[in-house]
Order: structure tokens, then sequence, then C-alpha cells
């Protein structure tokens, strides 16, 4: 063992102090890009806002097309019945019951003569 040579640590300079790491952001970056996303997320909540606006407007323009198609058949409806109703010979039917008879003979008009 004597021969072996014993290694010793040999003294390592000191290494100067590592300077502090510089951030790759500065306030300033940061500030804006904070900036830029709350704008972004205003533009997104805006757009939101305006698909939902747009549906509700849609989904209530619907149902006022299908109320003014019922509406609309309805007094196609109405509107044949009266039609049907006001015929003569269905009021003749009508006042029948009445014992009202329609005339055979055609109206005639009197004339009171002036003298």
């Amino acid at each position: 063992m004597e021969n072996e040579i014993k290694r010793t640590k040999t003294a390592e300079p000191e290494a100067a102090p590592k300077p502090a790491k510089k951030s790759r952001f500065s306030a300033r970056d940061v500030d804006k890009a904070l900036r830029f996303v709350l704008f972004l997320t205003g533009i997104g909540l805006v757009y939101i806002w305006n698909s939902s606006h747009a549906q509700k407007q849609v989904r209530t323009m619907d149902a006022l097309t299908k109320e003014i198609h019922e509406m609309k058949s309805e007094y196609t409806t109405l509107s044949a019945e009266l039609s049907f109703g006001t015929r003569q010979s269905e009021i003749a039917q009508q006042v029948d019951t009445l014992g009202l008879k329609q005339l055979k003979i055609a109206p005639y008009k009197l004339e009171i003569g002036r003298d």
C-alpha cells in the first residue's frame, strides 16, 4: 500500500457567484400581454352573447311564423264557413225553421202615382 499513490483533492478555485438570472419577460411585457388577453376575453364574451342573442331571436321568429301560419289557416277556414253560410240556399234552409218561405215569383216594385 505504500506504493499506492494517494490521490488528494486538489483545491478548485472558487467560482464567482452567478449573476441573478434575467427574466425573459419584463414587467412591461407582462402588462402588455395581460391587456391583450383581457381584450381577447372581452371579444370572446361579446361573441358568445351575440350568438346566444341571435339564437333567441331565431327561436322567437320561428314561434311567430308558426303562429302566423295557424292564424292564416284559421282565417281561411272561417272565411270559407262564412262564405258557405251566406249562400242563398243555406239561408233558405236556416229561415225555413222559422216558418219563412222563399218567394217563387220575382219581387215587383210598387209605384204610387202622384197626381
